[in-house]
């Protein structure tokens, strides 16, 4: 995945580039599905301490629907941080940031068993 460029990053690959990276710094990344609830985001992110964020992703071009504008803006407004992710530089930001929050939280950096970070 090194190779590829931002702009030539797909949705998927970026999503699973957060998902190794989430998991390395002791998070655990799961896929959001919730039927007939249109503009939810792609996955719910849990860290040590209780600390629930959720994830959109979006390639370079990617645009936002405005439901999942709408619903970015209620669960932000309940205390609940929704962030939209179009590089591997956000992620590593994101990833970089909470993994300090963990770290203090949990005493230690701890990789979630890989029999518990699937999905």
């Amino acid at each position: 995945m090194a190779a590829l460029s931002d702009r030539q990053l797909r949705e998927k690959d970026l999503e699973a580039f957060a998902r190794r990276r989430i998991r390395e710094a002791g998070g655990l990344m799961k896929k959001w599905v919730s039927p007939g609830t249109a503009g939810v985001p792609d996955d719910i992110v849990f860290w040590p301490g209780g600390v629930v964020h959720f994830l959109e992703f979006k390639t370079m071009e990617g645009r936002v629907s405005d439901a999942q504008v709408r619903l970015a803006w209620a669960l932000n407004a309940l205390g609940t941080p929704v962030r939209v992710m179009r590089t591997r530089s956000q992620v590593e930001l994101y990833v970089r940031v909470n993994a300090v929050r963990a770290k203090t939280v949990s005493g230690a950096r701890r990789p979630v068993p890989q029999s518990h970070a699937a999905g």
